[in-house]
């Protein structure tokens, strides 16, 4: 491994599947109030369905546009990572989980969390060099790195 070579990284695709279900929650809601347009709408219905279109048109808005981000660059430094202008250090991370197989994805576990943060979720351009770099860090680390799958928050 090279010393402060960066890499580069790209957002995981797995996270691309919320923006079916949030697609399929807004049709739902507004299918829902068309098809109650003859009974008697009251204020409190027409507030309730409005803010609920307008959190998941939000939401969909904030999936597509960090979606929409630039490929980025990680470097594996002596004293930590640098990663989307972020920096983490060895004594923060309980564990490193690697997802899937033909795509794999990387999720930087920090310690007291359950969830990987989305900002420490990435996949590798460039498979072979980056995992063999993040191995090699994560070794001279004593920092676990498994298989598995993670979960994160859009």
């Amino acid at each position: 491994m090279q010393e402060d070579q960066p890499y580069v990284i790209k957002r995981p695709t797995f996270n691309y599947t919320p923006i079916l279900f949030l697609f399929m929650a807004l049709s739902l809601t507004i299918m829902l109030a068309t098809m109650n347009r003859y009974h008697s709408w009251n204020v409190a219905t027409i507030f309730f369905v409005t803010s609920i279109v307008l959190y998941l048109v939000g939401f969909i808005t904030l999936v597509l546009q960090k979606i929409k981000l630039k490929p980025s660059h990680i470097q594996f430094l002596e004293n930590g990572i640098a990663l989307y202008n972020r920096g983490i250090q060895p004594h923060e991370i309980k564990k490193i989980v690697i997802q899937g197989y033909f795509n794999p994805s990387v999720g930087i576990v920090p310690k007291g969390k359950r969830f990987v943060p989305a900002y420490l979720s990435f996949a590798f351009r460039d498979h072979d060099e980056g995992f063999k770099a993040l191995k090699a860090w994560a070794d001279q680390h004593q920092i676990e790195v498994k298989a598995g799958q993670y979960y994160t928050l859009v």
